[in-house]
């Protein structure tokens, strides 16, 4: 399956933006908001040596859930995968550690479901559903933006990385337990979501910190 949702991402300017992300044939799009929304990034993924893991809190700005993507142009040559030009770095963080790994899964994986239909088609979920599901992930993504990265990604000073980090950690906790009770139809389907993911996805977890999973794709 493809995977479609709400994603931080971390830009090089230091600073933060919510998305609505959209992974499938091969590409992951950055879109300013989910319904008509213009979409301001690609990266395409084909033809690439493709790396994923988590990272800790402080390298995602004091977010918790954040993983990095790294992506760098490769070829085959006598059997061998030659990698050349400048990587691509992606850092992002997810609303719930649930979703960091489905993310994880899905961009690791994105060749076995490069037609695939997104996730959360999967849950069966009615109109006004769908947009409560969408709804909580952006509003968990807001309160932690701005929790962990207030005006600090525009000066420097403000409280330290540190304490920001505790205060968006308690953030993502506490978010969830006050938004997702008007999504009670999302919860009860979870299991079923998950226990067919199971069934489809390839198996990959992220790791806290530190390890990485690496896929080379000589074509498309």
């Amino acid at each position: 399956m493809s995977k479609e949702g709400f994603l931080l991402l971390h830009d090089e300017g230091r600073r933060s933006h919510i998305y609505y992300c959209v992974l499938g044939e091969g590409k992951l799009q950055f879109y300013t908001k989910r319904d008509r929304g213009v979409m301001v990034r690609e990266v395409i993924l084909s033809r690439s040596r493709l790396k994923v893991r988590g990272i800790p809190d402080v390298d995602g700005r004091g977010c918790p859930y954040s993983f990095s993507v790294r992506l760098q142009r490769s070829r085959i040559r006598d059997g061998r995968v030659l990698v050349y030009g400048t990587p691509v770095l992606l850092v992002m963080s997810a609303p719930t550690w649930g979703e960091r790994k489905a993310w994880g899964n899905a961009i690791h994986a994105w060749q076995r479901n490069y037609w695939g239909e997104p996730q959360h088609k999967a849950l069966g979920l009615a109109p006004d559903e769908l947009e409560v599901f969408f709804e909580t992930q952006y509003k968990a993504l807001q309160m932690v933006l701005q929790t962990a990265v207030p005006e600090s990604t525009k000066h420097e000073g403000g409280r330290p990385k540190k304490q920001r980090a505790t205060a968006a950690a308690a953030a993502a906790v506490a978010v969830p337990k006050v938004l997702f009770g008007r999504a009670q139809a999302v919860k009860k389907v979870g299991n079923k979501m998950s226990k067919k993911l199971r069934e489809k996805a390839v198996t990959f977890s992220l790791p806290p910190m530190g390890l990485s999973v690496s896929t080379s794709v000589p074509t498309v």
